[in-house]
């Protein structure tokens, strides 16, 4: 793993220059995902089906992630989500950092945190890049210690989550990974969906509610009907 300034500076450098002495990597074009970190899993399974991809980048250089969440519960129905257009050659920085972890030649999981960390979710990267389709996933990410000591996870297991940790902030921060002529678009702004898929069950044979927190009503957050919105798909 680069040492955090080292990898910076090779980052910019990859920006500055268009893709690296190697050529630029091929990746999807338009509304296709190229790059998308989701967390799924974890004792709180439910939380995943409302919660929204920690970072996406799209073939088009859309960078999509959560924006600020007002802190209110049950929040918004819809939440706070910001995009932001990367250029060429800001694309190509992120897949080179990307391409420079090693980890992602094939789909592999790395599971031996769950030898020490109970319910704890899966960070989940899914790559389409370079002619190929990898999904990279790690339990526990950022809940070992980086210096400890874990009989019965190898020390190549531990420096992929050194590794995939680091990348993680990287993605989380690009804004000081990059330098402004990466980037398409001047500033972040609220990215308006074009379509909404809506996850609905019967409650009705749920058990009572004995948390002894009062239900809140949310309004729709749409003009029609909800018992209209959208094509129904399966009916589970």
């Amino acid at each position: 793993m680069l040492p955090a300034a080292l990898a910076l500076s090779t980052l910019l450098a990859a920006c500055s220059s268009g893709g690296g002495s190697t050529g630029p990597i091929a990746h999807p074009s338009g509304d296709d995902v190229i790059l998308r970190v989701e967390n799924s899993g974890g004792m709180i399974q439910d939380f995943f089906l409302i919660s929204f991809p920690s970072f996406t980048l799209m073939g088009d250089g859309r960078v999509i992630v959560p924006g600020a969440q007002i802190d209110i519960f049950p929040g918004p129905a819809l939440p706070a989500v910001n995009v932001r257009r990367l250029t060429e050659d800001g694309i190509q920085a992120v897949l080179e950092e990307v391409a420079r972890t090693g980890l992602f030649g094939e789909s592999v999981e790395f599971r031996g945190a769950q030898n020490f960390v109970a319910d704890a979710g899966d960070t989940v990267f899914t790559l389409h890049a370079d002619g190929k389709d990898v999904i990279v996933t790690v339990f526990g990410l950022g809940t070992l210690d980086p210096a400890g000591e874990y009989p019965g996870i190898s020390a190549a297991e531990l420096a992929a989550h050194r590794t995939l940790s680091h990348l993680f902030e990287e993605l989380s921060n690009l804004d000081a990974q990059l330098t402004a002529s990466a980037w398409a678009d001047a500033s972040w702004h609220p990215y308006q969906p074009e379509a909404l898929r809506l996850l609905v069950r019967n409650a009705d044979a749920d058990p009572p509610d004995d948390t002894g927190i009062g239900n809140v009503l949310l309004d729709w957050p749409g003009d029609s009907d909800p018992a209209t919105f959208g094509d129904v798909i399966g009916n589970t």
